[in-house]
């Protein structure tokens, strides 16, 4: 089940130097004195010229700033299975408000606590983790768009390859630019993990558990369509979200190779699961750099009701990429009483179906049938 299918149903500018108040000269007598005056706040220019400006200094976060870092590092991966409780500690903020740093530890109910450091970046007014990385977490403000100054605010490295620091003027920074790993499109949403990110391993869109992959392997960074295996949570069809898991063997796929409000960036991403016979579809994806999704809701054909092999009736029958005659073929030779009230899970002619049953005092039951693009859809007294 590709992507769009599962989520079909939620889905500063420098301060002046000088020092306060030279030539600020209100009551002085006349002649000498003046001219003492006037060369002593001479010397104190000369001095404020020749002296390096001292270097922005971090600051602790306000109480909002704060709550809404803990509140998107609950996201930060985790192991697969694993529901620790996650404190965040020295958060340190740049004076301009746009980056933050901060040592996140994981506490699980058994073993050692697990920490690491986690760098934040505001972005359309909501704080998103750009990198994440264990330990003191060396390099890992490389590569993602972060100003060397914000680098040096927070006490970070500034010797990355290619730096801007390395190259004078906008000239020397469009090559930097130019030379840099591509991003993985760009933060579009609240909550979000990875976006915006080099090689990012977990990708969280925001939402529910569908939107999110972990433990993420790339291949062919930098070509025109990179490959990620990873973890992910597979929706078998007709069941609800909750009552499925992650599993490995997700594939993802960064394409659309270009650039993204100024940064060379992959700006389409789809993932999906080959061990359950989807393939990749360059036709349905989300636009990560525009924030859209591209190629969703395929259209759906009604078709006639048909007899089930149990002797009741399939109504509200719709196909989505086959024919009513080929769903029909399929739905007749179904019988949907085995299942009770309760959810089911069964293949039918090599399509993974299934339902959650007649809840909510509903008479029937809706069941979903997919195998690769295609599926169909009915409802059922069970």
């Amino acid at each position: 089940m590709r992507v769009h299918r599962l989520l079909r149903s939620r889905t500063p500018t420098a301060r002046s130097a000088w020092p306060r108040g030279i030539g600020d000269v209100r009551t002085v007598g006349a002649g000498r004195a003046l001219s003492v005056v006037w060369c002593t706040a001479g010397v104190m220019l000369l001095v404020a010229g020749l002296a390096p400006a001292a270097a922005s200094a971090s600051r602790a976060p306000t109480a909002r700033e704060r709550r809404e870092i803990v509140a998107v590092s609950q996201h930060i991966q985790r192991a697969p299975g694993s529901k620790p409780t996650v404190g965040v500690s020295d958060v340190r903020v740049t004076d301009d408000g746009r980056w933050a740093l901060a040592t996140v530890t994981l506490n699980y109910s058994a073993g050692p606590p697990d920490s690491s450091q986690a760098i934040y970046q505001r972005v359309h007014g909501h704080w998103i983790v750009t990198a994440h990385s264990p330990g003191t977490g060396y390099g890992m403000q490389c590569g993602i768009g972060m100003p060397v100054s914000a680098m040096r605010e927070l006490g970070l490295g500034t010797s990355c390859p290619h730096s801007a620091a390395r190259l004078p003027g906008a000239a020397g920074r469009a090559i930097a630019a130019s030379r840099q790993a591509p991003r993985l499109g760009r933060q579009w949403g609240p909550y979000q993990i990875g976006y915006g990110a080099v090689r990012p391993s977990h990708i969280f869109n925001g939402g529910d558990p569908t939107g999110e992959v972990n433990h993420i392997h790339w291949t062919g960074w930098g070509s025109s369509r990179a490959i990620g295996e990873g973890d992910a949570e597979f929706v078998w069809p007709g069941t609800c979200v909750a009552c499925n898991g992650d599993t490995s063997g997700a594939r993802v796929v960064a394409f659309h190779l270009g650039t993204c409000r100024g940064h060379h960036s992959y700006n389409a991403i789809e993932w999906y699961f080959p061990k359950y016979d989807q393939s990749f579809n360059p036709h349905s994806y989300i636009n990560i750099c525009a924030g859209k999704y591209v190629g969703y809701n395929p259209p759906e054909t009604e078709c006639p009701d048909v007899q089930l092999a149990d002797g009741g009736w399939a109504t509200e029958v719709k196909a989505i990429h086959m024919t009513c005659s080929a769903a029909s073929t399929i739905i007749t030779e179904t019988n949907t009483t085995q299942f009770g009230a309760g959810e089911g899970r069964f293949m039918q002619a090599g399509f993974r179906c299934g339902t959650e049953g007649m809840g909510g005092g509903l008479p029937n039951a809706l069941f979903d049938c997919q195998m690769g693009e295609l599926e169909f859809l009915y409802w059922a007294a069970t």
